[in-house]
């Protein structure tokens, strides 16, 4: 229930700076310029003064977070993502929920997106295009990458689908591809959006909790450490490296060339690129 910001100037020795107390506990972060989006997801029912929500956090002094607006939601939330006063809504089923943020201090609640064939698993922008990945599984899991026009973002207009096999929780944007990340690293070419074409493909070990890209290189938070992958030839993406083998990962996050990655037993790693 605590935010904890530290001075990493010497990666190999952080100092812890301060913190700030959160109302209920936080299960995942998102970074948008200067704002931190903290979801608040607390699926216990032995704690019912406790809320599933959203929480914004100003990081406009990054040395003096200040929590602003949180929103209530009466549903458990995965991932935010906004784009042009419209915020998207992961909570893993099978539609979208929105909201119109354009008063932050109000955000307020759109029609939900349905229709999707499975759970809404992941969120990406390319561009003007929103990029929603959704997964079935029963037994074996099938997904599907719909690409809306969000020239409109409250009024989100389907483009195209790209249907494959495996789960996958992370898409990764590096223009003109996108690279999913789950049971599998699979490559995109979205050079048409009305058509995306497949380029390259590679099998892991154990599934990827979370994932980012630098240059060419994919890091990735997985069941059995840090994974490195060279995407340089995306028709030809390589293994290069797994670090912390007997350490399960579950969050990474990059800043400059500071890597950040998080696991449940032993904390925090940093890795310098």
């Amino acid at each position: 229930r605590e935010l904890f910001w530290l001075d990493v100037q010497d990666p190999a020795q952080p100092i812890l700076q301060d913190s700030l107390t959160i109302p209920n506990p936080i299960t995942s972060i998102h970074l948008e310029g200067d704002q931190a989006h903290l979801i608040i997801a607390v699926p216990d029912f032995n704690a019912p003064t406790l809320a599933d929500g959203w929480q914004q956090v100003d990081l406009s002094e990054p040395s003096r977070p200040r929590l602003t607006t949180f929103f209530d939601a009466p549903f458990l939330l995965y991932q935010v993502l906004t784009y042009k006063n419209t915020a998207y809504l992961t909570r893993g089923t099978p539609e979208l929920p929105m909201l119109d943020v354009t008063d932050a201090a109000a955000p307020r609640t759109l029609a939900p997106l349905t229709g999707f064939d499975g759970n809404v698993m992941a969120l990406a922008l390319y561009d003007h295009y929103l990029l929603v990945e959704s997964a079935s599984c029963f037994r074996t899991c099938n997904s599907t990458l719909t690409i809306f026009d969000a020239s409109q973002p409250q009024q989100l207009h389907q483009i195209s689908q790209f249907s494959h096999h495996g789960s996958f929780r992370t898409l990764l944007v590096h223009p003109p591809f996108v690279t999913l990340a789950g049971t599998a690293i699979l490559t995109l070419n979205l050079t048409q959006p009305e058509t995306p074409q497949p380029v390259g493909e590679l099998a892991v070990p154990e599934y990827i909790f979370d994932a980012v890209l630098a240059d060419n290189w994919l890091y990735a938070a997985t069941g059995t450490g840090l994974l490195t992958v060279d995407l340089s030839q995306p028709d030809q993406p390589q293994r290069v490296d797994q670090q912390l083998p007997n350490v399960l990962l579950t969050h990474i996050a990059l800043d400059n060339r500071l890597l950040a990655a998080l696991s449940p037993q032993d904390g925090m790693y940093l890795f310098t690129l």
